[in-house]
């Protein structure tokens, strides 16, 4: 069951001119994270931070890695804290830890040259990860603006909901999405996943960091219970686990490591992958997350799969869709890949011996979440001369018809901010006969400029 929390087994064939360099990073608070920096053959790159899932490292992730690098993307890597060869203590995606060390990593990639940049301190860079990866991308993206798009896959929306579930309701649950949960205090525990996660918390990592560096904390023993967990998140499962409820301390504690803590805040792009086999992070932890982002705004396209923590890994149609995703909202090639949703159905019917076959249906928008209409592409395009310099130029496309008076669009070059946008020099006015009678807050809304 943890092997798809590990990685999103975006297997593939590698590039035979990956770069891969080691570093050791230290964190505001003394810790150090066990990195890894994987390069393309030409840079500078769109960068992606690829987070592994609880109990694994970063070599977890090495093959998600070198796919994305097919792609021409750089990649950072690393292992949490508490994770592989890091030091630390396991705080379970605490903003004030893990999230800090994402926000950390992220500063990293605002200095180097190989990273292509939209502003000083600014990368362009995606992030990825899979369960307490996922978890952490979507809170890295809620904390910290400069992330430009993210991928997180069977990854929770309020961790205090999902361990200790409660759909117990006077009312039904609204029928407007398919997955609408009912999120009830006072939940039962789930015992037996969270006895799973924290065993696999309280092991020896297995990885001995470089004898250059300090020693990590010694792994778990009779007299240390709380293995390589924070005393706080120790003393937390400990009160779970003898009362089967859930205090308001603890309520509160999970509450900071969820992303319904931050997803108002989530503007960038997000394709969220969830399992329909999973009764760890249901799809009710999806669909909650797709309204949050939704509400406040932000693009989210809804993608779920035949498996999940229960059931088989993420496949072929998921690492095309994250791939996907990423060359087209960080690196301005391919398809846009809209903002729809689709679901497998399985058939019942094995082909040859053991192998399910199943269809996947699809719609243009998740439903409960108003369907979003773009004028223009929400990621920049640009074009570079032979000597790699790239030149801001003006587009004019096809008007569209539900924005009428639209047809201009800046492209900023790589390397320039997307947060300014100059006036472009060779604008046509609009025809007076196209402008919108619309009111400024319903094409404020609907994307029109």
């Amino acid at each position: 069951m943890l092997a798809v929390v590990g990685g999103l087994l975006l297997t593939g064939a590698a590039p035979a001119d990956v770069r891969v360099t080691e570093d050791r990073v230290t964190t505001t608070d003394g810790v150090e994270l066990d990195t890894s920096l994987y390069l393309p053959a030409v840079t500078p790159a769109p960068a992606v931070l690829v987070a592994h899932g609880f109990g694994g490292s970063k070599a977890s992730v090495d093959a998600d890695a070198r796919a994305l690098v097919a792609r021409g993307f750089a990649v950072l890597t690393w292992s949490a804290r508490g994770f592989g060869a890091s030091t630390g203590r396991i705080a379970l995606d605490s903003p004030d830890h893990e999230v800090a060390d994402a926000r950390l990593l992220v500063d990293r990639l605002a200095t180097l040259p190989e990273v292509q940049q939209d502003g000083p301190g600014d990368p362009r860079v995606g992030v990825t990860g899979a369960s307490y990866g996922g978890a952490l991308a979507l809170l890295l993206a809620g904390y910290d603006p400069r992330v430009d798009a993210l991928a997180p896959v069977i990854a929770w929306n309020d961790l205090g909901q999902a361990l200790f579930p409660n759909s117990a309701a006077a009312a039904p649950p609204p029928a407007e999405t398919p997955a609408h949960g009912v999120a009830g205090p006072d939940g039962v525990f789930k015992s037996g996943w969270a006895g799973l996660l924290f065993s696999a918390g309280g092991e020896p990592s297995g990885q001995t960091p470089p004898a250059t560096t300090p020693t990590p904390p010694a792994p778990a023993t009779p007299a240390d219970p709380c293995g390589r967990f924070t005393a706080e998140i120790c003393a937390a499962y400990a009160e779970a686990a003898t009362t089967g409820r859930i205090s308001p301390a603890t309520a509160d504690l999970l509450r900071r490591s969820s992303p319904a803590s931050v997803a108002d805040r989530v503007t960038a792009p997000t394709l969220l992958v969830q399992g329909e086999q999973d009764t760890l992070f249901g799809l009710d932890q999806a669909d909650a997350t797709a309204r949050q982002i939704a509400a406040a705004g932000g693009r989210v396209k809804v993608q779920w799969f035949g498996g999940g923590h229960d059931g088989s890994v993420p496949g072929d149609s998921v690492r095309d869709a994250v791939g996907d995703w990423f060359d087209f909202h960080l690196a301005g090639t391919g398809d846009d890949p809209g903002d729809g949703f689709s679901y497998v159905v399985p058939s019942g019917v094995r082909a040859g011996s053991d192998t399910p076959t199943s269809r996947t249906l699809s719609a243009p928008a998740y439903p409960g979440c108003p369907a979003r209409h773009h004028c223009s592409p929400p990621r920049s395009r640009w074009t570079a001369t032979r000597s790699r310099s790239c030149t801001p130029r003006v587009v004019i496309r096809r008007r569209s018809p539900r924005c009428p008076g639209s047809g201009v669009r800046w492209v900023p070059p790589p390397g320039g901010s997307r947060r300014s946008r100059p006036t472009p020099r060779a604008s046509p006015p609009p025809s007076p006969r196209r402008r919108s009678r619309r009111p400024s807050w319903w094409r404020a809304r609907h994307g029109c400029r």
